[in-house]
Parts: structure tokens; sequence; C-alpha cells
């Protein structure tokens, strides 16, 4: 029996935490993340941005764009979801036909765009994201993006400055582990010939 608006609203908002992994579920071997959930999966969990959208790029937007739908609609029961192109071509749009949010943009790269896979998918690499968001603080049309993105940077340059602090400890750490190894074993050889020359057995 198909659902009325009401319900649909209810079901809509009990289920929409499961959007993002679903979404992932549909992501392919081809497809690589970009944008804040790119530099989320990176950073801890203080410093990640709070967003549910995914944003892709693609050789074959709108058909992943409608795969997802597809997918989508499946999870939820129903027509919940729809795939609108969005203003820069080439990218489409997933949204919910309920609250009107966009939860993922598939884009056609316009150049080769450098990834690794994290957790089982590729993301644009984190050299690639500082590049991008530099250029876009260069760009002076595009200055009211300037306070979110200049944001972005810090947090990713926080979570740098962290995990080079705790490598630079390891390995501190490491030296001075080696070092009272060595201390050991100086001291032991040391005995050795102590009670070698005592005429001695050393045990």
């Amino acid at each position: 029996m198909a659902l009325n608006q009401l319900e649909k609203t209810e079901r809509f908002h009990r289920l929409k935490e499961r959007i993002k992994n679903i979404l992932l579920r549909t992501i392919k071997e081809k497809e690589i993340i970009h944008g804040e959930q790119a530099v989320a999966i990176r950073l801890p969990q203080h410093l990640q941005r709070q967003t549910r959208d995914i944003d892709v790029f693609s050789e074959t937007p709108k058909q992943d764009a409608e795969e997802a739908e597809d997918e989508l609609d499946e999870s939820f029961g129903g027509d919940f979801f729809e795939v609108t192109p969005a203003e820069h071509k080439g990218t489409f749009k997933v949204r919910s036909k309920i609250d009107g949010r966009t939860y993922a943009d598939f884009s056609k790269p316009e150049e080769k765009i450098p990834s690794e896979k994290i957790q089982g998918k590729n993301y644009v690499t984190i050299q690639f994201i500082k590049k991008r968001l530099r250029a876009i603080l260069r760009d002076k049309e595009k200055a009211f993006r300037h306070t979110k993105d200049r944001d972005t940077l810090n947090r990713i340059a926080v979570h740098e400055k962290r995990m080079a602090q705790q490598s630079l400890g390891s390995q501190l750490n490491q030296k001075k582990k080696e070092q009272m190894l060595s201390l050991i074993s100086n001291r032991k050889q040391q005995q050795m010939e102590f009670f070698k020359n005592k005429g001695m057995k050393f045990i």
C-alpha cells in the first residue's frame, strides 16, 4: 500500500541517518570521493565538519547518480529521491523529495584526479585537497567561500601538526630504547670481561 505524505515524511526522517552508508555502497572502483568527506575520513571526530552529502568524481556521473537514487529508493521503500542536473555542467545531484536537500553530487572530472584507497574506497589525496583550497583562497571572486575553506585548511594543518608531533615522539622513544639496550649490552660485556680477568665464570 502506498504511503501518504505524512507517512513518507516520518519514514524518511526515521531512516535518513542511513543515507551516507547507502551511498557509499553504490560507489564503485573507478569513482573518487572528494569534498568534505575526503577531509573527514582523515581527521579525528572533533576536527570534522558535520555534513551528510558526498561529492564524487565519476566518468559517468548521470548514470552513477541514477544508480545511487535507485539504491536509496529501494532501501527507503518508495519514491523518496530524484536526480537533477546541477548548474555546473556535468554534475548531477541526488536530492531528497522530502526535505529538498542534496545528499550526493556526481561530477565528471576535468583533469586526472590523484587518489588513494582508504577503507576500501578511493579518495582524492590530501595534497590535491590543499592545492584546490589554496587556489580558491587566491580567487577574489570566490570570497564567499574563503572563511569555510580557510577553516578546512586550518583543520588539516592542526591534524598534520599533531601527527608530526606523535611521529617525532615515537622516533625519540625508539632512539631512547635503542640507547638503553646498547647501554645494557655494553655493561654486560664489561661484566663478562671483569669476571674473565678474575678467572670467574659469568652467569
